[in-house]
């Protein structure tokens, strides 16, 4: 979630201030991604920290998540939650509507002068953003309602608290297999990338194919040799 953050908020700047992002070099983006990386980690070390045996089973997604049980985080989990999910989704949100506009806009303007967009890096981002925020909102959106909806097996609680959770877990793995396929449509040097490994493996394979009779005549030789000797 942080660097589709950092991969938006940074598409998003260097659209709008060109000149002033053409100076940004490969060590700060690295800097930043070890930031993000390392931020990452606060949330698990203070669930191990408070309580590290407080894990539960839910069955109705039949995964085992962290339980929340102690006093401590009914204060830290609003804030939290906040940080971690509500925030980077409006980040996200604001950073890439713009982003899309820039590219509707410049296609536009390439068209009358006959030109071109290089549209690639910025329609990656774009895709990558929307498929993560149509993947995970459902998910933030239940973790709010839970607060107010009350579970009533009989009315509608009861759906939200199974069919609408069930729903919104198996959409979070969108956004896990997605970014293979965005990028595959939409970068040109990734697709050369992986038609490469493909055709490299393809002749591996062959060549191990190729060398199976080989082995199974030698095998053979040697079979026959040994019952001369025994003879």
């Amino acid at each position: 979630m942080s660097l589709i953050v950092v991969l938006t908020t940074s598409k998003f700047l260097i659209m709008t201030y060109p000149f002033r992002t053409a100076s940004w070099k490969t060590k700060r983006a690295q800097q930043v991604c070890s930031c993000v990386w390392a931020s990452s980690a606060i949330m698990p070390i203070m669930m191990f920290a408070v309580d590290r045996n407080d894990v539960l089973f839910d069955y109705r997604i039949h995964y085992c998540e962290y339980g929340f049980s102690a006093h401590i985080w009914k204060m830290m989990l609003p804030i939290s939650f906040s940080i971690c999910a509500v925030v980077p989704n409006l980040v996200i949100v604001a950073t890439t509507v713009p982003t899309l506009k820039y590219l509707i806009d410049a296609r536009k303007s390439a068209r009358r002068v006959r030109g071109s967009v290089p549209w690639q890096g910025a329609l990656t981002v774009v895709i990558t953003a929307t498929v993560y925020v149509c993947s995970t909102l459902p998910m933030t959106l239940y973790y709010v309602g839970r607060l107010f909806v009350i579970d009533d097996p009989s009315g509608l609680g009861g759906l939200f608290h199974t069919i609408y959770l069930k729903i919104s877990y198996y959409l979070l793995m969108v956004n896990i297999m997605a970014n293979f396929y965005i990028y595959t449509l939409t970068i040109k040097s990734f697709r050369k990338f992986l038609r490469t490994k493909v055709l490299s493996l393809v002749a591996v394979s062959s060549a191990l194919k190729a060398q199976k009779p080989n082995n199974s005549y030698k095998r053979r030789g040697v079979e026959k040799l040994t019952r001369i000797q025994k003879t």
